[in-house]
């Protein structure tokens, strides 16, 4: 089963209205300003160009409108089956990663050995954990 898709929208953020149209509006500016001297008076001078980007407005207040994403609604099964398939891969990533750093150790590597062992077993402590959960 696939999961439920609420497909993403504008919305005014002042009258929660999804009636939005695209204009461009100028939302910034770039250049760089140099100071420079007029008699006794320092001012800043230089070249600034606005930007222009086409932008959500709501039709009914003007308001710039928000973008909001999508949302997946997933069943309790296939919850639990993603978070084994998550617990899996911190398994097999945390197993290596402690051959690593036994193997790192045998080179004088003291410092950065004990942050990678309590790393791996962080991933394999946290792998464990999941497919405990994912099993009930």
């Amino acid at each position: 089963m696939s999961p439920q898709i609420t497909p993403g929208y504008w919305k005014c953020p002042r009258c929660d209205s999804q009636n939005t149209y695209f204009a461009r509006r100028v939302v910034g500016q770039v250049g760089m300003a140099r100071p420079f001297e007029v008699g006794n008076v320092d001012m800043a001078g230089g070249v600034a160009r606005n930007v222009e980007k086409d932008v959500a407005l709501c039709k009914d207040c003007g308001e710039r409108a928000k973008w909001i994403p999508e949302v997946r609604i997933y069943s309790p099964d296939e919850q639990r089956r993603m978070n084994k398939g998550w617990s899996v891969a911190s398994i097999l990533f945390g197993i290596p990663l402690a051959i690593f750093t036994i193997k790192m150790s045998e080179f004088g590597w003291a410092a950065e050995g004990y942050f990678l062992m309590f790393l791996s077993i962080c991933f394999c402590a946290g792998g464990l954990i999941g497919l405990r959960n994912a099993s009930k």
